[in-house]
């Protein structure tokens, strides 16, 4: 027996989870010319990615009760999940032959509650909760956990989903709130880390004790779980810069922990550090309500372990940025004072960020780098290539043929695919995103000898492919990405299938005129500015890459300025991109554009691209044989913020015709 080619599936909530999984589902369907997934959403725009895949939209949840013989469902909370199953059980529909997939995490006694609904109706209910974040579900990563009667659909069931939306399946019990219940001990154990280490951190600083070198100690000795939380601390994640998302909210963590209470005293045991947790968390929403509803990390209770101990709830990170109207005064970090500084050898910075980049631990899949803010990066994993650490992601099926490695230009990192990624992601193809050296999640060498450059990148993308095991593959590139994908098709011309060019350098294009009038002005006033002053400018600057300046007004601004503001993103930005900024990396194989011209060849442009206007798009088309050009209106340089449906489209089709 065989889920999918058995049964008819529907899916129910597309939240971050649930549209991750749904797409690996509805992905796996098409791979194996299965009818297409049945989906509802209630916000039914949700679904257009999937839709696209050939998933099949229900107008309502009784419409897919009907159509659907096993019915998954993805929702936020408890109230949420039993709102479904009262319109799932009050369906006119006849139930008797349906399963319930449920993925949400609930109460077990919400599990119990809502399967005994169910069941009265004929309808076999299982929980599955699943661990792990919304990247991981997108390749397919995720732990899940089976429980419910009819151990032989279980197994059924463990089979369907292993390989395609987690790569580990439990089965625990014939009892759905079992699982549930493994889910919540989960939870509780992460909170209880957290609460030790918040309390470990507050004891090292009290003592004098360096917390970086303290950090190091506990990546070394307990591994990346408890290394990553010490990092949400010591990078200021726990509490938001004003006005941004949290990255895990804290009134979730107290409906998660609380959950775990209750299920202790249900059988009458206590779990002693769930309630410090949760008395911690507590406190912090008060902090939180007191100041306006701002909102806090989870991992917030940090900042309560510090008041208890007669600290600022705000750590030193937190009180340097400009809205706490505590920044520090001194920021006269030059370029070339980065090297003999006190920042330490062997350490990877970027904006108040400091990660180990010795080799804690050998290099393995599902290593989490943490965000600042509330995006998550797409460069979740690392490697040492030429002896810097260089942060990389792979998303798509393990068994893609079509491989499609993509590269971020200046002054930005990976994270500027992530809008383009989810459309590219049809079956056969794999993507490769990585951070260049010296930029976004990758070290940022003090090492002033170590070429940075867009010559200095091709040696890291080629040490990069020979790590992918990637012999041929297709080639995406954006702004001084297009100038190393130029070098490196020219001269490995036979290991790319197609190329794109995405406003990107070329000839001698660059350094833009108002890069070459601050360099002609000399470059020491924006190197010496401070914080605040160096964000407003570049802030500007960003800004002046979009058309629609609304697509850079929120969270992601802010991603871009961390990257390279403060006492060492400001000096990185320098060192390792403004320094590079040199026409000659592209002029030196400008004579030899014409030999792309025996692969396919796309170039994408913004209409309204202010750094590299559209006649550089022009003159690269004429000098590449048989390459195509495609002008987007109302769109500036950064066309991947700027228009990333038409690019996503663009480069899905393109891609499609050189397969």
């Amino acid at each position: 027996m065989s889920l999918f080619k058995d049964y008819q599936v529907g899916w129910i909530g597309l939240g971050s989870m649930g549209l991750a999984m749904a797409t690996r589902v509805q992905d796996h369907l098409q791979t194996e010319g299965l009818p297409g997934l049945h989906y509802f959403n209630r916000t039914a725009s949700r679904g257009q990615q999937i839709l696209d895949r050939g998933a099949i939209q229900c107008q309502s949840i009784d419409e897919l009760v009907q159509k659907s013989d096993v019915i998954c469902i993805s929702m936020s909370d408890d109230n949420a999940l039993k709102s479904v199953i009262q319109q799932i059980s009050s369906s006119e529909s006849d139930l008797t032959k349906k399963t319930i997939v449920d993925t949400t995490t609930v109460h077990p006694y919400t599990t119990k509650e809502v399967a005994a609904s169910v069941s009265q109706r004929g309808v076999l209910f299982v929980a599955a909760p699943v661990f792990g974040p919304p990247p991981s579900a997108a390749t397919g990563e995720l732990m899940m956990a089976l429980a419910g009667p009819r151990r032989e659909f279980l197994d059924v069931l463990a089979q369907a989903f292993r390989g395609v939306i987690a790569n580990d399946v439990l089965i625990v019990s014939d009892l759905p709130e079992k699982a549930v219940l493994l889910k919540t001990l989960g939870n509780f154990v992460v909170a209880g880390i957290m609460e030790v280490v918040s309390e470990a951190h507050v004891l090292a600083e009290k003592s004098g004790l360096d917390s970086q070198l303290f950090e190091s100690f506990l990546g070394k000795k307990f591994g990346d779980i408890v290394y990553s939380d010490s990092n949400r601390l010591t990078t200021g994640v726990y509490i938001p810069e004003k006005g941004q998302k949290a990255m895990s909210d804290l009134h979730l963590a107290i409906k998660d922990v609380q959950h775990g209470i209750d299920s202790a005293e249900a059988v009458g045991a206590r779990l002693k550090v769930a309630e410090v947790a949760m008395d911690n968390l507590k406190r912090a929403r008060d902090y939180s309500e007191a100041h306006g509803g701002r909102a806090l990390d989870s991992s917030s209770l940090y900042g309560i372990a510090r008041e208890d101990a007669g600290l600022d709830f705000r750590n030193d990170i937190v009180r340097a940025r400009p809205e706490e109207g505590n920044q520090q005064e001194d920021n006269d970090i030059r370029v070339d004072s980065l090297i003999g500084s006190n920042l330490s050898y062997g350490l990877s910075y970027f904006s108040g960020w400091l990660i180990d980049v010795r080799e804690r631990h050998p290099p393995r899949a599902s290593l989490q780098i943490n965000k600042f803010l509330v995006m998550e990066p797409l460069a979740t994993e690392n490697v040492i290539i030429k002896g810097q650490r260089i942060a990389y992601g792979v998303y798509g099926a393990a068994d893609a043929q079509h491989p499609v490695v993509l590269v971020h230009g200046t002054p930005s990192s990976s994270l500027i695919w992530r809008n383009i990624l989810p459309g590219l992601l049809s079956p056969g193809i794999k993507i490769y995103v990585f951070d260049l050296l010296g930029y976004g999640l990758s070290e940022r060498p003090i090492d002033p000898s170590v070429d940075t450059s867009i010559t200095g990148q091709v040696p890291i993308l080629e040490g990069l492919l020979a790590h992918w095991g990637l012999d041929t593959f297709h080639l995406v590139a954006h702004d001084i990405g297009g100038g190393i994908a130029q070098r490196f098709a020219i001269f490995s011309s036979e290991r790319v299938r197609s190329l794109t060019l995405i406003d990107v350098v070329s000839f001698d294009s660059y350094p833009s005129k108002r890069t070459k009038e601050q360099m002609k002005n000399g470059l020491d006033v924006l190197i010496k500015a401070k914080d605040e002053d160096h964000r407003a400018h570049f802030r500007a600057w960003l800004l002046s890459a979009v058309q629609n300046q609304q697509k850079l007004s929120d969270g992601i601004l802010n991603v871009y300025l961390d990257y390279i503001s403060g006492p060492v993103g400001q000096a990185s930005l320098f060192q390792h991109q403004v320094r590079h900024y040199d026409s000659k990396h592209t002029m030196e194989v400008a004579s030899r554009y014409h030999e792309l011209g025996k692969l396919p060849v796309k170039l994408v442009w913004g209409a309204n691209d202010s750094w590299q206007v559209v006649d550089w798009a022009r003159k690269l088309n004429a000098a590449i044989p048989g390459s195509s050009l495609d002008v987007i209106d109302n769109c500036g340089h950064f066309s991947p913020e700027d228009q990333p449906e038409q690019i996503s489209a663009i480069l899905a089709t393109f891609l499609k015709d050189n397969l």
